[in-house]
């Protein structure tokens, strides 16, 4: 993955998605075989502190505590300063639409705003790597957008961001490359483009999915 660049990875339930990216980000050790990030070999240890960012969990998000206070545990434990981290968390806030909530409780949040703020938490400290493990999950057709945008916003900022989903029509519209995955293994990846041209060679229910929406996308036109 090249910085700024957004990857999908896309699979069905079992597909091995999930165990690759707890493997990336250091909660599984892999069996064999290595990965970089910015040259740098990740050991079983996981990567360096600060390289990957990752969602914080919706489920350790304390209700009582307003979501500009917990950005700001965020932000703390990303090792951002004062300054930097007011200007992160304000810029999140607006960005998801989120500013008038800011001093309110989380537990007065609706789920879709406490599932974003979740998500928006792996980009403290604008990490050179985003892992986002079935993001749109909960999320309804507005949300999703707000997602991409946040998402779109981060690889302009320089993150490399994978995600990972189950939902070809979630990866496939702002992804640069994909791949698909089933049992553990890659049995198709490249442009959105590419695997519309690969549909009659790859005999997979996921790459016919993608090349579906590949012609419907090319008979409404770009929008």
């Amino acid at each position: 993955m090249a910085s700024g660049e957004q990857v999908g990875l896309v699979g069905g339930s079992g597909a091995g998605k999930s165990t690759l990216l707890d493997i990336l980000t250091g909660r599984l050790s892999p069996t064999f075989g290595i990965f970089k990030i910015n040259d740098t070999i990740v050991r079983g240890d996981g990567p360096p502190w600060g390289m990957v960012g990752t969602a914080v969990p919706e489920q350790t998000m304390c209700p009582e505590l307003s979501g500009r206070a917990w950005l700001k545990g965020v932000a703390r434990r990303a090792e951002l300063d004062e300054p930097a981290a007011s200007r992160w968390l304000s810029r999140l806030l607006w960005r998801m639409g989120l500013s008038a909530l800011g001093a309110s409780a989380l537990g007065s949040y609706p789920p879709w705003a406490r599932k974003l703020l979740s998500l928006a938490a792996a980009s403290a400290g604008c990490p050179p790597v985003i892992v986002l493990d079935e993001p749109a999950a909960g999320l309804c057709g507005p949300h999703i957008a707000i997602l991409r945008r946040l998402v779109n916003t981060w690889c302009a900022e320089g993150s490399a961001v994978l995600v990972s989903t189950a939902r070809t029509d979630a990866a496939a519209l702002g992804c640069h490359r994909l791949y698909v995955m089933e049992s553990g293994t890659i049995v198709a990846s490249g442009t959105r483009n590419q695997l519309y041209g690969m549909g009659a060679l790859v005999p997979h229910p996921l790459v016919s999915t993608l090349c579906c929406q590949q012609e419907l996308h090319d008979l409404r036109g770009p929008r």
